[in-house]
């Protein structure tokens, strides 16, 4: 049974208890901060680490922001900072990073990122902050073999402009300690594929500078003799695409070994933008029955931007209509041509042909052209011969930009009208002239109309 003291004694606990509830719910909660080195002022890089590829030759380095609460001040400047990364064969320190070289920089803090530029306590690069760290990827070059160093030191910029270089570059933290061996295959691939397309023939040519051309080392008879293979597709044809790409096609055409240029023939009624790319699959590269094909596209051996191919005639024209207007004082006239300028077709130009009988085709018989006009014209006005009776057909033939045109012709791209220009019109000379010559002779002359 609880007496009256241990009920008061009870009810103390508690209330004491609750006081240490409420006091414990506002303080702030901290997270465990990754472990920072060297003077938080300077922002250096943390936790560096650096590995190599070689599937994808690429280097990649990661690293964090600081992520210390015991200098608030210090993380003032995280959105007026950069990181530069160097990369050297010795070990870079603050005696030789002169000699380094620079591949890339980024913002500590990315103040136009919305999820960290609401408070530069974001900003911070572990259990503190945010940020989600650094990563950079760096393409070895072809050819490479040899141990390299990667360093990261900070500039900040002051609100004056001026510019502070932090190099501390502590080992294993923002410098690495132990070098990283980068090892890559040298370029095996044909120079500077170039390609036109040529309209009047429908052909497109496709010409490179073969690699032994420049440097002999590839087998040309033999067993290992390379073979050149020309790909197209109408996606680009990039080091990150080709491996997905080649492995669902075919390429186009395989060539003999030392030839340098290739012709293909465009089916007709084509309107494309396609993609062409040249490399060299080598027979027993990496020993017997171990081929190689280079495809990481590093010698300008697959086109950047697309090759147009357009052999299709542009879409007929449509609401053409003429109107004759004649000259009674001439006994000629004008008949004005009009139609519907064609959407779609960027250089295009119009051709009028003319004729006394309906026509659907350019080559018909007694079909000649009477003019052209160029994009945005949608009028042509024809002067008629003197003396014009009777009904004339004009056709509108689109010609595009590379001078294709379609021969046969739409009954709606046609017009007629008949030209009557001798309503009102005297045939009568004028300028009626007369002029004594003498040696009782008159000279009389007089335009016929």
């Amino acid at each position: 049974m609880m007496t009256g003291s241990s009920k008061a004694y009870d009810g103390k606990a508690i209330a004491s208890l609750l006081v240490l509830l409420m006091a414990f719910s506002l303080m702030p909660i901290s997270n465990v901060t990754a472990e920072d080195t060297g003077d938080l002022y300077h922002l250096q890089a943390q936790d560096i680490h650096v590995s190599f590829d070689s599937s994808t030759e690429l280097t990649t380095i990661t690293w964090r922001n600081i992520d210390s609460l015991e200098q608030p001040a210090a993380l003032d400047n995280f959105y007026n900072a950069d990181y530069h990364v160097y990369r050297h064969t010795e070990m870079i320190n603050q005696s030789n990073i002169q000699n380094a070289t620079l591949v890339h920089s980024v913002a500590v803090c990315d103040i136009n990122d919305p999820a960290l530029s609401a408070s530069k306590y974001l900003c911070l690069g572990g259990g503190n902050g945010s940020h989600q760290g650094h990563s950079y990827s760096y393409l070895v070059d072809p050819g490479t073999n040899d141990s390299f160093y990667y360093g990261i030191t900070t500039a900040i910029t002051a609100q004056d402009g001026t510019v502070s270089t932090y190099d501390s570059l502590i080992a294993n933290e923002s410098s690495i300690y132990h070098p990283v061996t980068e090892i890559t295959t040298p370029i095996r691939t044909p120079y500077n594929l170039m390609a036109s397309f040529d309209p009047t023939t429908s052909t497109t040519s496709l010409s490179w500078v073969n690699y032994n051309d420049i440097f002999y080392v590839l087998p040309e008879e033999g067993p290992d003799a390379y073979q050149t293979r020309l790909w197209e597709s109408t996606q680009p044809i990039t080091r990150n695409s080709a491996s997905t790409l080649f492995s669902s096609m075919s390429p186009i055409a395989q060539i003999a070994t030392g030839v340098s240029s290739y012709q293909i023939s465009i089916p007709e009624d084509t309107d494309r933008e396609v993609y062409y790319a040249v490399t060299y699959l080598m027979p027993n590269y990496f020993g017997p029955g171990v081929d190689y094909e280079d495809i990481r596209l590093l010698s300008n051996n697959a086109l950047a931007t697309p090759l147009v191919e357009d052999n299709m005639p542009a879409t007929p024209v449509s609401s053409v209509n003429s109107y004759f207007f004649s000259n009674t004082q001439t006994g000629s006239g004008t008949t004005t041509i009009t139609w519907s300028d064609v959407s779609g077709e960027d250089g295009e130009s119009y051709a009028i042909y003319s004729s006394g009988q309906s026509f659907n085709n350019t080559g018909q018989f007694g079909v000649e052209q009477i003019g052209q006009v160029g994009e945005g014209e949608s009028e042509f006005g024809y002067q008629v011969p003197v003396g014009r009776l009777g009904t004339s057909h004009y056709c509108v033939v689109v010609i595009d930009s590379n001078g294709i045109f379609d021969e046969d012709i739409e009954s709606y791209s046609c017009t007629s009208v008949y030209e009557d220009a001798f309503y009102n019109w005297t045939a009568e000379p004028t300028n009626v002239m007369a002029t004594f010559i003498g040696d009782s002779q008159t000279l009389v002359t007089w335009n016929d109309n």
